[in-house]
């Protein structure tokens, strides 16, 4: 009787038991789970709350089960992934994720919006296709479609530079990975600009590297005398729009080819025997500019020229006061004889 009491006992004890655990093991599979979606997909991003921890696998989610939902979306941290290749994320906002002020009844699936950088490395070319030295390059313009402006220095684009190149925008689908493309505004090479606004796009996702086209042109240049139009001049002096000086000496032809000028207004001044003039000389395509230069012969005949002209001045002021002297005769002569025949009629 005593064994068949404990055992009456001892099931009663197992069915309260397992009669408390199946409820409680209910309690836990009903708990709600958070899910994690990264946009774009980002795996290796890091989402901590509450001494919990979990990582996005390669196709960008994760899932876990918080604590405490109350002020989830403030406690969240994330922690971009290590840069992976040419491509860095930076965590942007959280799309669907609201602030919950109890816990909710289901499971909540939310998207974390990243901005993707990309490395990329920029280069110049002239018309030709000749690489041109970053270190002629004073500055660079580049405006990306949100309208941001951004600045280098030739110096900045001797290496590789992170331009922010995939944003996520919000749809009426739901979250959208877009790409973001720049437009190149202004390249300042010797105080002048060099690109035609807007006209070069480039999208940093779809190439690592970008050539920017530089408006750079061959001038010949051509000294000539001013009065007679003979060949002459040693050399060409050049100031830039930015104020410095080149020199470039003729050939046997008083010629002087200078190739790569960037575009620009530029003075040009001809080295030679006698006064330099300067000249504005505007650079927009290849072209042939003759400049002309005052030299002492033109100098030695225009002075003849004055000398010979102040020289017969005192011959040519007798000569007025003498043909004005004898038109005053003729008049007189003519009223005396006017008065004659008066007094005859």
């Amino acid at each position: 009787m005593r064994r068949a009491a404990h055992r009456v006992a001892a099931a009663a004890l197992l069915t309260v038991a397992v009669s408390a655990a199946v409820p409680a093991a209910a309690v836990a599979q009903s708990a709600p789970t958070l899910g994690i979606q990264t946009s774009p997909v980002v795996p290796g991003a890091t989402f901590t709350l509450g001494g919990q921890s979990v990582t996005t696998g390669p196709d960008g989610r994760a899932r876990m089960s918080p604590a405490s939902w109350i002020e989830l979306r403030a406690k969240m941290k994330v922690t971009s992934p290590p840069v992976q290749g040419r491509t860095r994320a930076r965590f942007a906002r959280w799309y669907g994720l609201p602030e919950f002020s109890h816990t909710p009844r289901r499971d909540y699936v939310v998207t974390a919006a990243f901005d993707i950088d990309y490395r990329v490395t920029m280069s110049f070319v002239d018309l030709e296709d000749d690489p041109v030295d970053h270190r002629k390059i004073s500055s660079v313009e580049m405006k990306d479609a949100t309208g941001v402006i951004h600045r280098f220095t030739g110096e900045q684009l001797t290496g590789p530079v992170w331009l922010w190149g995939t944003r996520v925008v919000s749809l009426q689908s739901g979250p959208f990975a877009k790409t973001i493309y720049y437009t190149v505004q202004r390249v300042i090479v010797g105080g002048a600009n060099v690109v035609n606004q807007a006209q070069q796009r480039y999208e940093p996702p779809n190439d690592a590297a970008f050539t920017v086209r530089l408006l750079f042109y061959s001038a010949t240049f051509v000294g000539r005398d001013a009065v007679f139009g003979f060949p002459v001049g040693s050399a060409v002096r050049l100031r830039y729009p930015d104020g410095q000086h080149s020199r470039h000496p003729f050939d046997a032809r008083h010629e002087a080819v200078v190739g790569s000028l960037p575009r620009g207004e530029y003075d040009a001044t001809i080295e030679g025997p006698g006064l330099p003039v300067s000249a504005p000389v505007s650079i927009t395509r290849p072209q042939r500019l003759t400049l002309k230069i005052v030299t002492w012969l033109d100098l030695a005949v225009v002075m003849a020229a004055a000398g010979a002209f102040l020289g017969g001045l005192p011959l040519l002021r007798r000569r007025l006061r003498r043909t004005v002297a004898e038109g005053d005769v003729e008049a007189e002569d003519e009223l005396e004889a006017e008065g004659d025949l008066e007094e005859r009629v």
